[in-house]
């Protein structure tokens, strides 16, 4: 869960440094919930890589994902927002987290285009692998 919190932590702590208008805590938790869907679908397509299904090449795949993002993001508005996950990670009972902001919005950043990546590569690689 300390991962997901990184993700949602340093885009807040971004915003509000730059103080965006607008539900900034809603944007930090739609980015960090996109990072674990990208991050769920490379789990899923290596493990039907495993069993030498291609689940890419069905002609869902793509809705699919859309809907398994949409509701990953609902799931984590609930836990951040309404249980107030957010409050929870910026109180002192939290152990913070010591990394700058400029250097955590990179990381997340650098997480987001490498589960970008993959989650178009590794399709990619598989159907190649297994058309052989």
């Amino acid at each position: 869960m300390r991962f997901i919190d990184f993700m949602v932590f340093y885009p807040m702590e971004n915003f509000k440094r730059k103080k965006l208008g607008g539900d900034q805590l809603g944007r930090a938790v739609f980015l960090a919930s996109l990072n674990v869907s990208f991050i769920i679908v490379i789990i899923v397509e290596i493990f039907f890589y495993l069993l030498r299904v291609d689940i890419a090449s069905g002609t869902n795949f793509f809705l699919k994902f859309a809907i398994g993002a949409m509701v990953n993001t609902l799931l984590f508005r609930y836990i951040y927002i309404k249980k107030k996950r957010y409050e929870y990670i910026t109180s002192r009972q939290y152990k913070p987290f010591e990394t700058g902001i400029k250097l955590g919005v990179a990381i997340t950043f650098l997480i987001f285009i490498a589960c970008l990546i993959g989650t178009i590569g590794i399709p990619v690689a598989i159907s190649k692998l297994l058309a052989k």
